[in-house]
């Protein structure tokens, strides 16, 4: 998936900016401690075209449950540090980006699920030194609702799977631009709501 091919790369850095906070307050994104550190040679060698550009793409949804009244959420979560994500991935080769969703959330939280609309995308940039490769990836978002399966059934890829209250999770993610997907999720959620049954589309 996205995340064992990118996240898992130690000499991976971000080179947007030299700290997450100066990316997020310029960009709106955050990136991972181990995504940040590039130096002004990088940014230099980007400018001066002497690093490669590459556009990965990959596919993820929030998945959603109402639960004695409430609105709860699925995240993915690694234990050391804790870090809270969405569930996400790589297409196989001939998969269309809803097809890579859904086996994705399946694989990675064990949850057997449908689409229920779409939540647009995010995009990022980051670097990888070892191989002088510059990456600007795109991940596409899809609204899931579960249909079978169990969170205690996904793959190893994170360390836990647990459901949250839709608020809580909000807060709960690593990365201002997944929190930022999934409040745009609860927005549609709630405005389905406020619609009724006989007015959704």
């Amino acid at each position: 998936s996205a995340v064992k091919e990118y996240k898992h790369r130690r000499k991976a850095v971000c080179i947007d900016c030299f700290e997450s906070r100066q990316l997020e307050l310029l960009t709106g994104l955050t990136c991972s401690p181990s995504l940040t550190g590039a130096s002004l040679h990088e940014r230099n060698d980007y400018m001066n075209g002497k690093t490669r550009v590459e556009t990965p793409i990959s596919a993820g949804g929030v998945v959603y449950q109402m639960n004695e009244g409430r609105l709860e959420t699925v995240l993915c979560g690694r234990s050391q540090p804790v870090r809270w994500s969405l569930a996400k991935g790589t297409p196989d080769p001939g998969e269309t980006l809803e097809e890579t969703a859904l086996r994705e959330v399946r694989e990675e939280t064990g949850l057997e699920v449908e689409i229920d609309g779409s939540l647009g995308s995010i995009d990022y940039w980051f670097a990888d030194r070892s191989r002088d490769v510059r990456y600007h990836k795109t991940v596409h978002f899809y609204l899931m609702i579960p249909v079978g399966g169990a969170t205690d059934q996904h793959d190893p890829e994170f360390d836990v799977v647990q459901w949250f209250d839709a608020e809580k999770a909000v807060k709960a993610l690593a990365h201002s631009n997944e929190a930022n997907v999934l409040q745009k999720a609860l927005d549609i959620i709630a405005e389905r709501n406020m619609a009724g049954p006989s007015e959704r589309t």
